[in-house]
């Protein structure tokens, strides 16, 4: 029986062009459930086009703080990243990568699209694999996995929730799958609109960026022996600066909760959920206090691999 598809958007039914069925003609399609984050193909995430500043092309594929400097850039990824990719960390932080990125893939190159967004959080986040849906030239050696077939083995990968289309650059013909399954929402280009929804999620109002701003130093509540005299230190200066209390008072509506020293904070702002009331992380003893948000929306979450991960350099600078 032919499975139902969708022309329509908004469809819990997939929707598949109809032209995605001749990609099986020449190439080959695996599905590697748990491929090494640190043996992908670096991805440089943005053309030239999109971003020409090589620097800031670097803070966004690292997800560097120190992208906020540069939020009111013409592209508006920079903007949209610094404002709501807080959404996507916690997202992955609590379920999981629950749909494979796309990746296709020869001998010249390799190009994650969907899902560069999400390769770019889960370094992030450290994370140590990641589900990758494979296209390769049936010329050319297969990867390691499971063997994808046809259209009705795509859509039982991602089910229904799922738009699925031909994108044609650089003179070659790459499959592109969208799992709408956790935000129920499609853009007009069939892609998930994960950034709408998280838009909506905190009524448009980033309220720890603008608070941040405000204030213009990130809070550090320290209940050890060297703080309880009530001293406040200030550590850096300019848009990243932290100041150090000794009670929880001083820290104000947001500010991170921790005896830790010698740590750069700022390395965990894309943790900070506008939505999440705490995210502790028990064995570091760092907690991320917002009363901005819900008071009973409590993580237990794992920050090392962020102020541990490694800086990932440009592929076209190695």
């Amino acid at each position: 029986m032919e499975r139902q598809i969708s022309p329509s958007i908004n469809s819990d039914v997939a929707k598949v062009a109809p032209d995605v069925a001749a990609l099986f003609d020449n190439h080959n399609f695996t599905y590697v459930s748990n491929w090494k984050l640190d043996t992908l193909p670096l991805q440089r995430c943005s053309d030239d086009k999109y971003i020409p500043d090589g620097l800031l092309v670097d803070y966004y594929r690292n997800l560097d703080y120190r992208m906020l400097d540069h939020i009111d850039y013409p592209s508006k990824v920079i903007e949209g990243m610094s404002k709501f990719s807080f959404w996507l960390v916690t997202s992955i932080s609590e379920k999981g990568m629950q749909s494979p990125m796309n990746m296709y893939m020869n001998k010249h190159y390799a190009n994650i699209h969907p899902g560069k967004k999400r390769y770019i959080v889960a370094n992030y986040l450290g994370l140590d694999s990641v589900p990758v849906l494979v296209q390769q030239p049936k010329t050319e050696p297969r990867v390691d996995g499971v063997h994808i077939e046809n259209v009705d083995q795509i859509i039982d990968l991602y089910g229904n929730n799922v738009s699925i289309k031909v994108a044609r650059n650089y003179n070659e013909e790459a499959l592109e799958c969208s799992w709408h399954g956790e935000t129920n929402l499609r853009d007009d280009n069939d892609y998930d609109n994960w950034w709408s929804v998280a838009s909506t999620s905190i009524d448009h109002d980033n309220q720890i960026l603008r608070y941040l701003r405000i204030r213009g130093k990130l809070a550090i509540v320290s209940y050890n022996n060297s703080h309880r005299t009530g001293l406040t230190v200030v550590h850096g200066e300019g848009s990243f600066a932290t100041i150090h209390h000794s009670d929880q008072y001083s820290g104000g509506s947001f500010y991170i909760e921790t005896d830790l020293k010698d740590i750069d904070y700022w390395q965990l702002y894309f943790h900070f959920d506008p939505r999440v009331g705490r995210k502790t992380d028990k064995k570091l003893g760092i907690s991320i206090v917002n009363h901005f948000g819900d008071p009973n929306w409590v993580m237990d979450v794992d920050f090392s691999g962020t102020l541990n991960r490694p800086w990932l350099p440009d592929p076209e600078k190695i």
